[in-house]
């Protein structure tokens, strides 16, 4: 097993009957769907904390046992996320215990065993910007031995190697991954945008925008300038400007259907904005998972772990290709072509990963030879 855990998904299929019925809250459906897990783990030796997510319809996670966004657990323990409402992910991408649940609706389930001892902030991509976060503390195993007359707890850590990266490319992979974060953060933007269209509400994207902006700026300026290539350093604003451009301009094409519906067309509008906020959730995913393809290709030298990225980008496109056609099982305009959305965001990701890569601390000709990397993945560096 991965010292890292492992993280798994459900998709309950008796939980739409508890909802329809309507003699249950969600919060007391979301109960019950957790118990099962709840039983096993116990059976099994290890405890299961459940944690809500978009209770009563907020934007938080609230643990069941606390009551609050941070949830305890002794290592070899599991986290279950129970969706209650909305369209949320719980994710971390940093390590060493990093998850992705990808953006589900009620009613899902996404568990995860904790193994590594520490403190893991975590988010909903799509509500990060509004304060959407959560926090898992995993504390170290406790075993007990000794004769039946007496116990002794002997605390035992649980030690990891970790490979130490150069402080170059670490700069690197966390531009990328702050990149990932705006980038999200600004998808976002436009879906409350588009949902305040159809509500016939004022529109605040510009505001949305900023603060989305702001916030990567404090997080770049947090970077050690002594440890990033100069290079990186004087063009963090301008990949900033690339990216929110990039998804600025693929908006208009996400979101084609007319914006005020006539009287008389709410139903239908609201179907086809449903097609397009998935389109564009499922292009936030896609985001994120190129940034995470190129991160681990150029830690792959140091990590003694190969990546295709070729490979990685194929896989990703495959998911993004799963999910627009169960979305297009329903009602989705005809100017919306996924397909083309899915290259060009490809295409300008790939360049823009390429210009964070500045330094190429990852592709010398040593390390090429050792930690053979696909053709493309080279030249792009």
């Amino acid at each position: 097993m991965d010292k890292r855990g492992e993280g798994t998904t459900c998709r309950n299929e008796f939980a739409p009957r508890v909802f329809a019925a309507g003699r249950m809250g969600p919060i007391r459906a979301a109960l019950l769907l957790s118990l099962g897990a709840l039983v096993l783990a116990a059976q099994l030796g290890a405890a299961t904390k459940a944690v809500l997510v978009g209770p009563d319809g907020t934007l938080t996670f609230r643990d069941m046992e606390s009551g609050t966004d941070t949830t305890t657990v002794t290592a070899g323990d599991r986290v279950q996320w129970q969706w209650v409402s909305g369209f949320h992910s719980t994710s971390r991408f940093d390590a060493p215990e990093t998850w992705d649940s990808g953006v589900q609706s009620a009613p899902f389930s996404f568990s995860r065993r904790f193994v590594v001892p520490g403190t893991y902030p975590y988010v909903c991509t799509v509500h990060e910007f509004l304060g959407m976060t959560g926090t898992v503390v995993v504390l170290p195993a406790t075993s007990t031995t000794g004769p039946p007359t007496s116990t002794t707890t002997v605390t035992s850590t649980t030690v990891t190697t970790t490979t130490t990266l150069p402080a170059v490319l670490q700069c690197e992979d966390t531009v990328a991954r702050r990149l990932a974060t705006l980038g999200t953060d600004i998808v976002g933007c436009h879906i409350r945008t588009a949902r305040r269209v159809l509500r016939r509400q004022g529109i605040r994207q510009a505001a949305c925008e900023r603060h989305a902006r702001a916030r990567y700026a404090r997080a770049v300026r947090k970077l050690n300038p002594g440890r990033c290539p100069g290079c990186l350093l004087g063009n963090l604003a301008p990949f900033r400007d690339r990216m929110t451009s990039l998804l600025d301009d693929l908006a208009p094409r996400v979101f084609c259907a007319p914006g005020l519906p006539v009287a008389g067309s709410q139903p239908a509008a609201r179907r086809l904005h449903r097609c397009e906020d998935g389109t564009a959730r499922q292009l936030a995913g896609l985001l994120r998972a190129l940034v995470r393809c190129r991160i681990r290709a150029a830690d792959a030298p140091f990590t003694g772990q190969p990546v295709d990225e070729i490979a990685c980008i194929a896989a990703a496109k495959d998911r993004f290709d799963g999910a627009i056609g169960k979305l297009r099982l329903g009602l989705c305009p005809p100017c919306l072509d996924p397909g083309r959305l899915r290259d060009e965001l490809e295409s300008a990701v790939g360049g823009l990963g390429a210009a964070v890569y500045c330094a190429a601390s990852w592709a010398q000709p040593a390390n090429r030879r050792a930690f053979p990397l696909p053709r493309r993945s080279l030249r792009a560096a």
